[in-house]
């Protein structure tokens, strides 16, 4: 998270930019400004899932199964590698989902090892729930923040 609410002037960027990165300041103000953003809108919407019982990390991994419309299971692998979470987070959460009936749990038939997990009908209506606050949140916060 960026905790900044007042950013250094261009003067002082400019300043430790001409020690560290000459000629850069207006870049570094814009990340500034772009960090300073995305915390925001972080906490907007962790807020917004806590009032819905829920979390970003729970919403992303029902998005990320759902958003491939060629697929409706996925491995553990593959929900990791498209986060950017530790296993072990990863593990407890996808584990939560399941035993709060949001995610279905299948084992291979090939393999037994090998676990596939997709969206139960409760998930598919959380997950629909959530969407509209959502994206209301991502437009609004981009525009107050001057994004888009």
């Amino acid at each position: 998270m960026f905790f900044l609410q007042d950013l250094p002037s261009l003067e002082m960027i400019d300043r430790y930019a001409s020690q560290h990165a000459a000629g850069k300041a207006k870049e570094i103000e814009r990340t500034l400004h772009t960090l300073r953003a995305a915390s925001r809108l972080i906490r907007v919407l962790d807020a917004y899932f806590a009032r819905h019982d829920f979390s970003q990390l729970r919403f992303l991994i029902l998005m990320v199964i759902d958003r491939d419309t060629g697929r409706d299971r996925f491995t553990f692998s593959e929900i990791a590698a498209k986060t950017d979470v530790s296993k072990p987070v990863m593990s407890r959460t996808i584990s939560n989902l399941v035993e709060s009936g949001l995610l279905v749990e299948e084992t291979g038939k090939a393999d037994g090892r090998v676990r596939y997990y997709s969206i139960s009908p409760p998930g598919e209506e959380k997950l629909a729930s959530l969407l509209p606050g959502y994206f209301a949140l991502l437009t609004s916060t981009a525009e107050q923040e001057g994004i888009v």
